[in-house]
């Protein structure tokens, strides 16, 4: 019903008043009113007043500072093929960013962008967007490695942990001190996982010396698998694959205990044992965590199991504070 009434001729007339009215408010800046009197018109969609209605909500919307209505409804509008004026709204989005001052998403979202479906005029904004935003996720983020080199020092694992997520999620390219800080007595062991992981990450192919624990050795970041991808840690979850269906509770929490414990000794992974042994002791944990029951163990097992729960500790030790 409602697509034959779009194209009745009192509700087309109808609809073209009521978008003179909208725009008139837009003029004197009334964009809450605006936007009440877009509703019906979004209802009918009369085809001659399509493109104005979208203008001027995205306007409404961006000058009332609703910035998450915003962004969706761009996200919706471009998604209609109806539209064919997608760089107003792709401008519209990357402002919204912008303003709110948004600058890791800015650049994730400039980088994402076809460039041939802009103009010159278009990008010469959006490269300015670009630059604005690049410069200070760089400031940010020798700020915030300043920090964590602080809790380095001052051998604060929990700040460690806080300032190299702050740092991880703006995007930068790991730093040469990294380096020296995976060699560091006071570093965490979780800490100096995801240091290797972030260099892997950034395709750094080169040996790098790293200190865990007792151990000391030279590893190569080019031939070196990830925390979940060397082979005990995948014939270990080989063996749990059992449990997921008999107990996915139990499952769920050995598969945890399981990777926080390659995790805090990575990348010494190689002495870790036979995987039926590391099974057999991460369900042993986890199932008196779950259960609060005691059961006999060998001496064997009780030596592993003691590492399990020294590595969960350790974990948790960080969200303490």
């Amino acid at each position: 019903m409602k697509g034959k009434l779009t194209y009745l001729p009192h509700v087309k007339k109808e609809a073209l008043k009521r978008m003179e009215e909208v725009e008139s408010l837009l003029h004197h800046r009334r964009f809450s009113e605006a936007l009440r009197q877009m509703e019906w018109l979004e209802e009918v969609r009369v085809p001659e007043i399509l493109s104005s209605l979208i203008k001027g909500k995205v306007q409404a919307l961006y000058q009332l500072e609703r910035w998450h209505e915003l962004e969706s409804y761009c996200d919706e509008v471009r998604k209609d093929a109806s539209f064919s004026q997608k760089s107003f709204l792709i401008l519209a989005y990357g402002a919204s960013l912008f303003y709110q001052e948004r600058y890791v998403e800015v650049l994730d979202f400039i980088e994402s962008l076809d460039e041939a479906s802009l103009t010159s005029e278009e990008m010469k904004e959006i490269h300015l967007w670009y630059e604005t935003s690049r410069k200070e996720v760089e400031e940010q983020a020798d700020k915030v490695l300043t920090q964590f080199e602080k809790a380095v020092f001052l051998g604060n694992e929990e700040a460690q942990w806080q300032w190299f997520h702050q740092w991880k999620r703006l995007g930068q390219s790991p730093p040469d001190v990294f380096l020296d800080i995976l060699l560091e007595s006071s570093v965490n062991p979780f800490v100096k996982t995801m240091i290797l992981e972030s260099l892997q990450e950034a395709n750094i192919n080169k040996e790098v010396w790293v200190k865990k624990f007792s151990k000391k050795d030279k590893v190569n970041l080019k031939e070196m698998k990830g925390p979940e991808e060397v082979p005990i840690y995948l014939a270990t979850l080989d063996l749990l694959q059992n449990l997921e269906q008999q107990n996915p509770t139990l499952y769920a929490f050995s598969v945890e205990l399981l990777q926080r414990y390659i995790a805090y000794i990575y990348p010494f992974v190689d002495e870790v044992g036979k995987p039926s042994l590391l099974s057999e002791a991460v369900v042993f944990v986890a199932e008196e965590h779950l259960t609060e029951s005691a059961k006999e163990l060998t001496n064997t097992l009780e030596e592993k199991v003691k590492e399990i729960i020294k590595s969960n500790e350790a974990y948790f030790k960080l969200f303490l504070n």
